[in-house]
């Protein structure tokens, strides 16, 4: 079950200093099945991003700076040099299992990722430029969107009105509904 409250800061705090019991009878770390009710604590289940990517190339692309990361991947801002123009790379994880290597689960996965990207234009979603592999790893170039989250844009201007936020969801709901009619099920949307 889960259950979704706004909570103040001292609210935060008591649920902090007496986390409720989980559905596994975990210490409210966030780390049983099911979860809890008490937030993460700053760094809670973070994955350690590899940055020795910063400024190295990576097929026609030099890799800049993180954007972001995901389940699969960490997503970089890259820049080609041919095209003089900013992308989004995600490059997929590896593990020393070789979750990375091409032939792998990861990457047939990955690949199922970017197929489904590719079956998709429409404004709400991103282009997929090219799917590669250099240095023995796997990644996708992808459209480079600026602007930001929901979250940032909410944590800068404040709370926004329902008919203010209907406006905006119009765009990704249409994107959803493309996807669907194509047979493509995002399983990974996100509030912010």
């Amino acid at each position: 079950e889960f259950r979704a409250r706004e909570l103040d800061s001292s609210a935060i705090s008591q649920l902090r200093a007496n986390p409720p019991a989980t559905a596994t009878g975990s210490s409210g770390s966030g780390s049983g099945r099911f979860g809890s009710d008490l937030p993460p604590s700053a760094g809670a289940n973070s994955v350690a991003i590899d940055t020795r990517w910063a400024g190295q190339q990576l097929g026609r692309y030099k890799v800049l700076s993180v954007l972001g990361q995901g389940g699969m991947g960490v997503v970089w801002r890259g820049h080609d040099d041919q095209l003089r123009r900013d992308v989004a790379l995600k490059i997929l994880n590896c593990s020393k299992r070789g979750a990375g290597r091409v032939g792998s689960l990861s990457t047939e996965l990955f690949m199922q990722e970017a197929r489904a990207v590719a079956k998709l234009q429409h404004p709400g979603v991103v282009s997929i430029f090219e799917v590669a592999e250099d240095k023995g790893q796997v990644f996708l170039a992808l459209e480079l969107m600026d602007g930001g989250t929901l979250k940032e844009y909410v944590d800068q201007k404040g709370p926004m009105g329902p008919r203010e936020l209907f406006y905006l969801m119009i765009g990704p709901a249409r994107a959803l509904a493309l996807a669907h009619d194509r047979g493509v099920i995002h399983r990974d949307i996100k509030p912010g």
